[in-house]
């Protein structure tokens, strides 16, 4: 029997790297998920850095494994986020970086040069509309946290969650702040879970009783004070969101009329975009996309995206798309608004990506609380990098291809699949 601790240790870092290499494999189905690849690289810093110790005869004082290299390793915090992200409901982001302005600055000893701070959320769920923290540590280490026993010039878990629920309230999902969900992967006491919903969070995680539970030195006061700060600072960003309207910018009036999207796809065209808009309408036709996004909703556009798509129809296209343009305009149509573009997208820079058009389209939706349906993805992410994420329906871009087809090499029946 081997009695060396050196050689239990080094099984110990064997089965910590392994962990490690099975925790990569298992990003696999989530290769859609933004920051997934951000996941990976940190999972794979953690075990290149293992595996220094690996050679147990090389005596160097840099490459010597101390129990703490093991039992400390970053790679359990990242197998709690990686269990939490396969029980996630439509998860859209990973280690997602959000910025907010702090109110005053919390007089911790914190590197601060502004008032714009960031936080980072380990997991967007939901479409976006849950933030998910999770949290690793043990219930008693918690419970002590929480009450005020975090290293001096740290934050504590509950100073975290009003961080988070202030940043939330100024990161909106579709006019409203996302909700903080705190995941306990190892639990939490009684005393914690309160405590974190009295701050406008949920939780998830077993509930566990301690031998001995820890007073809140909250008073009765203090925490009514609490509930009240809290569930104002929601109220202040609530707004009165219209779910009936749809603000329709001009790449979704350009999609849905254009031949390629009603029936014409079965075409090669000289210019290789249109080649691959046609065969991605073949296997996801967009129309049938857009019918399901506009059923049983009010339509409305501004007037600018009015003046610009009826003069892109004019110019572009073919007489069956003008006439569905046309039909769009005074059929499909709930109404045509004046511009009015929102504070915060009047305010953005201008750029290749973020014009004048656009800002009057995609400000108006803004302005109106209501959710622009658009294809136009370089616009939203300019915004998005200037802090503004806009609510927005995303769907694949067609172009106007009628006055194309000439010129244009149809598949027929027999190579339609080649």
């Amino acid at each position: 029997m081997d009695n060396n601790p050196s050689n239990g240790l080094h099984e110990q870092l064997e089965l910590t790297i392994a962990k490690g290499l099975n925790l990569i494999g298992k990003l696999s189905p989530f290769s859609d998920v933004v920051g997934i690849k951000k996941l990976e690289r940190k999972i794979q810093q953690e075990v290149k850095f293992l595996e220094k110790f690996r050679n147990k005869n090389d005596q160097s004082k840099k490459k010597t494994l101390k129990e703490e290299h093991v039992k400390c390793s970053n790679l359990y915090n990242l197998e709690a986020v990686i269990e939490a992200l396969e029980k996630s409901s439509n998860p859209v982001s990973v280690l997602q970086t959000f910025t907010f302005k702090s109110e005053e600055n919390s007089g911790q000893l914190e590197e601060i040069s502004s008032n714009d701070r960031k936080l980072c959320i380990d997991i967007v769920s939901s479409g976006g509309s849950v933030w998910n923290k999770v949290i690793a540590r043990n219930p008693k280490s918690l419970n002590l946290n929480a009450v005020g026993g975090q290293e001096f010039g740290k934050k504590s878990i509950l100073q975290q969650v009003e961080d988070y629920v202030e940043c939330a309230c100024q990161n909106l999902y579709q006019f409203c702040p996302p909700t903080i969900n705190v995941i306990f992967h190892h639990g939490v006491s009684s005393v914690v879970a309160n405590l974190v919903t009295k701050r406008g969070a949920t939780f998830d995680g077993d509930i566990i009783n301690l031998s001995i539970e820890l007073d809140s030195e909250e008073s009765d006061d203090e925490s009514d004070d609490l509930v009240q700060n809290m569930s104002n600072r929601l109220k202040i960003n609530e707004a009165i969101v219209d779910n009936t309207t749809l603000n329709i910018d001009i790449t979704a009036m350009i999609a849905y009329v254009s031949a390629l999207t009603n029936g014409f796809s079965n075409y090669v065209f000289r210019d290789n975009v249109l080649t691959v808009q046609a065969a991605r309408e073949r296997k996801n036709p967009v129309k049938i996309r857009l019918d399901s996004i506009f059923k049983d909703k009010n339509l409305i556009t501004c007037e600018s995206a009015v003046k610009d798509f009826k003069s892109i129809v004019d110019t572009l296209g073919g007489d069956g798309e003008k006439q569905r343009a046309k039909d769009f305009l005074e059929n499909k149509l709930h109404a045509i608004v004046p511009d009015k573009i929102s504070e915060r997208v009047e305010k953005l820079d201008s750029s290749d990506q973020i014009k004048g058009r656009s800002k009057a389209i995609f400000g108006t939706g803004d302005a109106m609380k209501i959710l622009t349906v658009t294809a136009n993805q370089g616009f939203v992410r300019a915004a998005q990098s200037q802090g503004i994420r806009l609510a927005v329906i995303i769907h694949e871009s067609s172009c106007l291809t009628e006055s194309k087809m000439s010129t244009a090499t149809e598949i027929t029946i027999e190579n339609k699949n080649a």
